[in-house]
């Protein structure tokens, strides 16, 4: 990968900045995570909350579908499409999905985490808006980076630094802000 981006530029392409944050795995999870996230998770754990790998595509389009009505608005892809790609990610043995479920079984948040041999990847999350005060997200984050940093990847991308919304819950884990680059081409002579 090359964060070298002027021979784009130089072409008449833009170039943007973003932001992910990388979250080290050398470093025990609980000591470096807030107060707030901390508070989060014991509460999840008083609560019975538990957190597994666990693959089911119906639940996780159901609490995809409910995170964008908590939005007042639709997911900006169709079922069949998540489909799809979960049905890759699990038959290519691409990655993983993980969720947290109440005592009685309900899911109240979900991940899906894909991997290549460096990096484990917060691909996709969705939560239970009535399990959103019950810590299980965060519950659920710090035991998949736990799972990956004892399989030994040395960082876990989890995304999120381009949406404030999301940046204010990944934060709390206190990751790295790191910047990578994209470019694009338009106008009149973009190829098509």
């Amino acid at each position: 990968m090359t964060s070298d981006v002027r021979g784009f530029t130089r072409n008449g392409w833009d170039a943007k900045v973003y932001y992910t944050y990388m979250l080290p795995t050398d470093r025990d999870v609980s000591e470096h995570i807030s107060k707030n996230a901390r508070r989060s998770i014991r509460k999840a754990q008083k609560l019975g909350v538990t957190a597994t790998e666990h693959f089911d595509a119906e639940t996780y389009w159901e609490l995809t579908k409910n995170t964008f009505a908590k939005q007042n608005s639709q997911p900006p892809f169709s079922k069949k499409h998540l489909m799809n790609m979960l049905d890759a990610i699990r038959e290519k043995n691409l990655g993983e999905m993980w969720v947290a479920k109440t005592p009685s079984g309900e899911v109240a948040a979900a991940e899906v985490i894909v991997c290549d041999s460096k990096t484990a990847h917060r691909w996709s999350a969705a939560s239970a808006e009535e399990h959103l005060n019950t810590g299980a997200a965060s519950l659920l984050l710090s035991e998949v980076v736990t799972h990956f940093a004892e399989r030994h990847y040395p960082s876990v991308n989890l995304m999120a630094g381009n949406m404030a919304r999301l940046s204010a819950f990944i934060a709390t884990f206190n990751p790295d802000l790191v910047p990578y680059y994209g470019v694009e081409r338009s106008g009149p002579d973009t190829p098509s």
